[in-house]
C-alpha cells in the first residue's frame, strides 16, 4: 500500500511526528509525504492517506482547510491525526466531515498531546516553568509508534469513523473568537530585530506566503495563520511580536 502523509506544521510538533510516522509505517508501506502550503497541488499517486494538523484555535488551520476542499478522495481511506497542545475542539470533525464530502472513507482520528508553541514562548528558556511546558513531549516516539499501528489497522477495515461533535464546542468557540481578535492585533506587530541578516529564510517557511523582503525590511502581509513557524524557526531568533517575545525561548518540536 502506498500511504501519503499530508501535514502542515507551525513551529515542528505535526512535522515531528508526521517523520516518525513515515519510519514507523514504512517498515510494511510505501510512505511519501507532503507537506502543506497554500497552493501547493499534491499529486494524486496514493492508496491511503494520513492526514496530520495542529489546532489552532480549536480548528484546523484556514491553510488545511483550502487544502481538503481541493482533494479528491475516489473511495480511499483516510486517517486524520492531530498535534494538540491541550484540547482539540472540533478539529477533527470538521476535517473529516471535509474529506468525508470530497469522497474520502475516514478511517480513524487520533489526538497527541504535546508542548504548546504559543505558551511556550511565555517562558524563560531554562526555566521551572519551561521545563513544565515541554513535559508533554516525553515519550513522544512510543507515542508515534503507537499511532502508527493503529493507523495501519484503521486503514484496513471497513467501519467509517467521524469523531463526534464536542460538548464542549460552544465555550471552545466563544474562547476562539476572542483570540483570533487579538491575533489579528498581533500580526500588526510582527518584526525582525537587528539581529536579521536577510537570509530570507521566514520567506521560504511561511505556509501562506505572507512575508517577504523589500528596500532591506522583512514584511509581513495579511494573510497568517499565525502558526508562528517565521518566529520559532529563524536562525538568528530575530523575529518578534511586538515587545512580548524579546525574551521568549524558541521552539522547534521536540528536538528542541
Amino acid at each position: 500500500m502506498h500511504i501519503k502523509i499530508a501535514y502542515y506544521s507551525g513551529s515542528g510538533n505535526t512535522q515531528y511526528v508526521s517523520i516518525l510516522l513515515r519510519r514507523f509505517l514504512s517498515k510494511g508501506h510505501k510512505v511519501s509525504m507532503f507537506y502543506i502550503k497554500k497552493g501547493k497541488v499534491m499529486d494524486d499517486d496514493f492508496d491511503a492517506l494520513v492526514l496530520g494538523m495542529p489546532v489552532y484555535a480549536y480548528r484546523p488551520p484556514q491553510t488545511v482547510v483550502d487544502f481538503l476542499k481541493g482533494l479528491s478522495g475516489n473511495g480511499r481511506s483516510v486517517f486524520i491525526f492531530i498535534t494538540k497542545g491541550l484540547i482539540s475542539g472540533d478539529a477533527g470533525r470538521i476535517a473529516a466531515l471535509i474529506l468525508k464530502e470530497r469522497g474520502f472513507k475516514v478511517k480513524g482520528a487520533n489526538d497527541i498531546l504535546m508542548a504548546d508553541s504559543l505558551f511556550v514562548l511565555l517562558a524563560k528558556k531554562g526555566s521551572l516553568l519551561h521545563k513544565i511546558m515541554l513535559f508533554p513531549n516525553r515519550g513522544i516516539e512510543k507515542k508515534v509508534e503507537n499511532l502508527a499501528e493503529h493507523i495501519q489497522r484503521s486503514l484496513i477495515e471497513e467501519d467509517e469513523y467521524i469523531p463526534r461533535k464536542k460538548i464542549y464546542v460552544p465555550f471552545t468557540s466563544l474562547i476562539a473568537t476572542m483570540f483570533w481578535k487579538k491575533e489579528k492585533i498581533w500580526q500588526t506587530e510582527f518584526f525582525a530585530d537587528e539581529r536579521c541578516d536577510l537570509c530570507g529564510a521566514c520567506v521560504g517557511l511561511c505556509p501562506t506566503h505572507n512575508i517577504n523582503i523589500k528596500n532591506g525590511r522583512v514584511l509581513w502581509g495579511n494573510d497568517c495563520d499565525f502558526c508562528m513557524r517565521c518566529l520559532h524557526r529563524c536562525p538568528k531568533q530575530a523575529i518578534q511580536i511586538g515587545k512580548y517575545t524579546l525574551k521568549s525561548p524558541r521552539y522547534k518540536g521536540p528536538i528542541n
